[in-house]
């Protein structure tokens, strides 16, 4: 949030501009609707006047937003390709959209500044640069600003509000070693039966379970797997069975 306070007459003039970036603003908890910016709004200002300890909050404008007649529509401009924005002082500006107050349109331009000086635990606002009555001009510095360069790792992350666990996991994108044996796997056996199908339909004109190659082996597969787990078996349980060196009759 920013604010600006003017020394008017008879009561002070307190200008208070709310933005973010990333997310539409939160109204503040506890307050009436239509003291605050509706719903999917980027950038708010409230205008106040104050005289003594009292504040009366005057108007409230959407600068920029996301609505259903006019859209946030973010630009992103870099100030000049030659510069490396991972350096101190590097700016682009980003532009929001979709404001109105009084039938005219509302433009926010927000120059951001790289600053790795700059707290990231607590930032500082944007600074008001200048406003015509159509477009919002602003400045902000902070180290959020300042690109990554290739081969650095970014800058830690809040941890998330979900209450999860917040430990790196590996890309779930991409295939495993088995992933990519298995699909081999089933694509070289697809091809054999495809292929040994077809082979015996054209040259032996066979039908149904004769498509299949090899058809003697695959239909007596089941019970030879069943009798190497038999052989097995039998073999663990000779070992522990046959330590007293004595065979029951």
């Amino acid at each position: 949030m920013m604010e600006i306070v003017t020394d008017t007459k008879p009561a002070a003039k307190i200008t208070r501009t709310y933005v973010n970036i990333c997310n539409p603003l939160t109204k503040p908890s506890g307050g009436v609707d239509d003291y605050f910016c509706k719903d999917n709004t980027y950038a708010c200002l409230r205008l106040f006047h104050k005289k003594g300890d009292t504040e009366n909050l005057d108007e409230v404008e959407e600068l920029a937003g996301d609505y259903e007649n006019s859209k946030l529509n973010p630009e992103f401009k870099i100030a000049s390709d030659n510069q490396d924005l991972s350096t101190e002082g590097s700016k682009f500006t980003l532009t929001l959209h979709g404001g109105k107050v009084l039938d005219k349109t509302q433009t926010v331009e927000i120059t951001l500044e790289c600053g790795h000086s700059e707290s990231r635990d607590n930032p500082n606002g944007p600074n008001l640069v200048s406003d015509d009555g159509y477009i919002t001009k602003l400045h902000w510095k902070v180290a959020f600003a300042c690109a990554t360069k290739v081969g650095e790792n970014p800058p830690p992350q809040q941890p998330p509000n979900d209450g999860g666990d917040n430990t790196h996991k590996p890309d779930e994108g991409g295939k495993s070693a088995i992933g990519w044996f298995f699909t081999i796997l089933g694509i070289a056996l697809g091809v054999y039966f495809i292929g040994g199908a077809i082979y015996n339909f054209k040259v032996f004109n066979a039908r149904g379970l004769d498509l299949i190659p090899h058809r003697d082996f695959w239909l007596d597969l089941p019970y030879l797997i069943k009798d190497l787990i038999s052989h097995l078996m039998e073999t663990v349980t000779s070992r522990r069975s046959g330590g007293s060196g004595y065979v029951s009759v």
